[in-house]
């Protein structure tokens, strides 16, 4: 019986944020794959903190997007809307052409993952659940 392996999602993730946003290893743990006090690591924090939030959240569900391409569905087909907020929750949707995949409201602040195993944890739920909406 051939056993097979889970993928590593967090270094595909670290892999596409370089292709895609020329963002460094460094950078991609200290946002998304490590815990850190606030709703975002102060040393990355920019000129506007809701962008900061809104792209944290934007960059890793382009990502989720991106997976399903090897599943026949096309990545441009795919919005995602991001309404951040520092204080409340942040709404993050995600369509696929008619349908909505994605619907939540996440505080930024919790918006992290302590490791690669519960990033990768993340992105396995998430990928299933959208599957089962896209059929």
């Amino acid at each position: 019986m051939e056993t097979v392996t889970a993928p590593n999602y967090a270094e595909m993730f670290r892999e596409y944020a370089k292709a895609e946003w020329n963002m460094d290893k460094e950078t991609v743990n200290a946002i998304w794959l490590s815990e850190y006090d606030g709703c975002y690591p102060q040393e990355y924090i920019g000129d506007e903190l809701l962008k900061d939030i809104e792209d944290k959240f934007g960059y890793a569900f382009d990502f989720l997007t991106s997976l399903l391409e090897k599943d026949g569905y096309r990545q441009i087909d795919f919005r995602t809307v991001v309404e951040p907020s520092y204080e409340m929750e942040t709404i993050v949707v995600v369509i696929y052409k008619d349908k909505v995949v994605h619907f939540e409201g996440i505080k930024a602040w919790h918006f992290m993952f302590k490791d690669d195993a519960e990033f990768n944890q993340w992105v396995s739920d998430t990928l299933e659940q959208w599957k089962k909406k896209l059929v």
